[in-house]
């Protein structure tokens, strides 16, 4: 195992962690500013609109909202795969590498 490929793995983690912080953490902060308040109050209890239309827009919203949140620990994770897949022994076949 090389210096190298252990720290571009360690960059790598530590890269995608603070990333899924800041998306956590703003993206947060702008889907609050969205759903709450005027705004959000504008979004989802528009009276203009049929309820059938509201419903499915509220329904799509949260969906959207729920695979954000999904990305938000996905990203981490995956610097963690990258990681540990670094400090791995690299095998082919039945001897090291």
């Amino acid at each position: 195992m090389s210096f190298q490929v252990f720290g571009t793995g360690f960059i790598l983690m530590i890269v995608c962690i603070t990333l899924g912080i800041l998306m956590s953490f703003g993206g947060g902060t702008l889907i609050d500013l969205m759903t709450m308040g005027e705004t959000g109050q504008i979004l989802l209890n528009n009276s203009g609109v049929s309820s059938d239309f509201r419903a499915a827009q509220v329904g799509t919203m949260f969906w959207f909202i729920n695979l954000y949140y999904f990305m938000c620990y996905a990203i981490p994770l995956l610097g963690i795969v990258i990681f540990i897949q670094s400090i791995l022994p690299k095998t082919a076949g039945d001897r090291q590498i």
